[in-house]
């Protein structure tokens, strides 16, 4: 390739270069947008934000809330096309024991491809952080900045100290559906109170809240990126393949555009938010990394760290329920009608206004949360999510989410004999009125890994998630199933619509149904990623062995470099993780320009 030094004008004495490259699960998205926005608000301040893919904000796909989040999207050009590697204690039904691992690939990031849930987690997940190491990182230090971004649009929670009005990220409610109603019933049954999972109380029933705005996505790129065009220099097909590093201290990054390679140096900082995945593998060509393993592909070892290691992730299991009451779900034919677009051009409104999962069917908007007490969980969260066909449970560390009436997803999959099913379109076999209910671990005990397939930036690198290495992993998601069959399903509110479980694969005959021994068969076979991965370039005390940044944020033995996403979260949060890498965000570029910590509400 042909090579080419690109000089950077300084401006006052500042200058950043966030080198979004990557851009996978945070990319240039949930992390990298908020930071060019806020980095660039003085008017001063010059910002080079580099990103990997392209920009998909007018695309239909992406923008519309049932179709950004389904399969449709994840075919598109808005996606990296990552891999896990082979697994041998689950994935073992899967083709070649390996599956997808969806990342976007866009201006927005992950924020323009998920599932638009506005999850904080409990407090109990920051204040561990802080007295982990994390300074500065307890729940009364980050609440200021998850309400420095939101602009809650939910009228009833205008006024709580737990939410504000007036920042970039419009935080919405969904349209309802009687199942969510019926999931209250069941969850009231249960002794739970309906409240604001967001809120002071983090035990009981809520509606589901979402990134959404006038019915549209509202990622990253429209709430940061879009507001700020000109501000800051973008460049988007911009693969970066390493940081420079010179006499202990990043001084620029070297990325390959138009088949070019160009340098672009940096009078200040460097900052590196490509996602969980693509930071530590940036890291890692840059020659930060585990010694052992940087020597083995050849690469100038700067600093020996545990980067790629301590990977988190929420692992989950699809189990399987039927139900008679008829109504409670929709098709594909509903949601390819004309009428349907017809209505959600005109008034942003009807089937294509709700978040979507990969076979395009309405999610209940409930949430159930009973949080884990500090460093203790024995309770536990539920979401149910918008329009009939997702639930969530959350138990000591697990998540456990119902869909309704969806294709088998595994050709193994196959319902046992006598089941009523039907054929799909696809060919495949699934159950008539069928929920899948999916089981989240929160805080599993297994770590996995993103190590480097070689030294070629353009080369996908290694994940392992590992998942259900450790044996605790596997008895708490059979926990998940006997709350599931043992307590919601047997609730009087499901007992009406005729909810009953069903034995839905073939794969673990040998084993007498619903022991313990089966469920572990059928988790180690079809037990998947909840795509919440962190944790790779571990935040900490610089002490501590298994860090690679400290509480600002800072790479260890590197002056000049910090890495802001998801890969520094000290450990997963109990929920979904988009809400607070803009939370991290947020907090990080007010550490970058040295303004003091936010305080209090920031409601404007």
């Amino acid at each position: 390739m042909e090579a080419e030094t690109t000089a950077i004008k300084r401006i006052q004495t500042y200058f950043y270069s966030l080198s979004v490259c990557y851009g996978e699960r945070w990319g240039a998205g949930s992390a990298g947008s908020v930071l060019a926005n806020r980095l660039s608000e003085d008017g001063q301040t010059r910002v080079l934000l580099l990103e990997a893919g392209t920009n998909q904000g007018l695309n239909p796909l992406y923008n519309i809330p049932m179709l950004g989040a389904t399969g449709v999207s994840m075919q598109g050009p808005g996606f990296w096309p990552y891999r896990t590697v082979p697994q041998n204690k689950s994935l073992l039904s899967y083709p070649d024991q390996v599956r997808e691992v969806h990342a976007g690939k866009q201006l927005g990031g992950s924020s323009m491809v998920n599932l638009m849930i506005y999850s904080r987690g409990s407090a109990h997940d920051y204040d561990g952080w802080a007295d982990g190491g994390a300074v500065g990182w307890s729940f009364s230090e980050v609440l200021p900045y998850f309400l420095k971004a939101e602009d809650i649009l939910i009228p009833e929670l205008e006024s709580s100290e737990y939410h504000s009005q007036g920042g970039p990220l419009g935080v919405s409610a969904p349209p309802t559906h009687r199942l969510a109603d019926t999931f209250i019933q069941a969850a009231e049954e249960l002794g739970l109170v309906q409240g604001d999972c967001n809120g002071r109380n983090f035990i009981g029933v809520c509606r589901t809240q979402l990134t959404t705005r006038n019915g549209r996505r509202d990622s990253t790129y429209h709430a940061y990126i879009a507001p700020a065009t000109g501000r800051f220099d973008l460049t988007t097909s911009a693969l970066v393949s390493k940081v420079l590093i010179e006499n202990g201290r990043a001084v620029g990054v070297e990325y390959i555009h138009k088949s070019r390679t160009k340098t672009a140096y940096a009078s200040r900082e460097v900052i590196v938010s490509s996602g969980t995945i693509g930071s530590a593998k940036l890291l890692m060509l840059s020659g930060i990394g585990p010694r052992d393993h940087l020597e083995e592909l050849g690469i100038e070892v700067k600093v020996d760290l545990p980067v790629g290691q301590n990977l988190n992730d929420h692992p989950f299991i699809q189990v399987a329920t039927c139900f008679d009451e008829k109504g409670l779900s929709m098709s594909y034919k509903d949601l390819a009608k004309p009428s349907s677009f017809l209505q959600y051009f005109i008034n942003k409104s009807g089937k294509l206004d709700v978040q979507g999962w990969v076979d395009y069917r309405w999610r209940n908007s409930v949430i159930i949360i009973c949080s884990k007490t500090p460093y203790n969980f024995n309770t536990f969260m539920i979401y149910c999510m918008q329009n009939a066909n997702r639930f969530t449970v959350i138990l000591p560390c697990l998540l456990i989410w119902k869909n309704e009436e969806q294709d088998q997803y595994h050709k193994d999959k196959t319902p046992s004999p006598g089941t009523k099913h039907e054929k799909t379109k696809r060919g495949r076999i699934a159950p008539i009125k069928r929920k899948r209910d999916d089981i989240f671990i929160l805080h599993p005990k297994s770590r996995g890994s993103v190590k480097l397939r070689s030294t070629n930036p353009r080369d996908l690198p290694l994940i392992d998630p590992n998942h259900l290495d450790h044996p605790d992993d596997v008895a708490m998601l059979i926990r998940g199933v006997r709350f599931l069959n043992n307590n919601l399903t047997d609730t009087d509110a499901f007992k009406n619509i005729g909810a009953e479980q069903i034995r839905q694969s073939t794969v673990c005959a040998d084993h007498v149904y619903d022991t313990d021994e089966y469920w572990e068969c059928f988790l180690r076979n079809f037990a998947g990623s909840g795509e919440h991965i962190t944790s790779t370039c571990r935040m900490g005390a610089v002490g501590d062995p298994t860090v690679v940044v400290d509480p600002q944020l800072r790479v260890k033995g590197i002056d000049g470099l910090r890495v802001v996403d998801a890969s520094v979260m000290p450990e997963v949060i109990s929920g979904n993780t988009n809400a607070p890498v803009i939370m991290i965000a947020e907090k990080a570029a007010d550490m970058i320009k040295q303004i003091a910590p936010q305080k209090g509400r920031t409601k404007t």
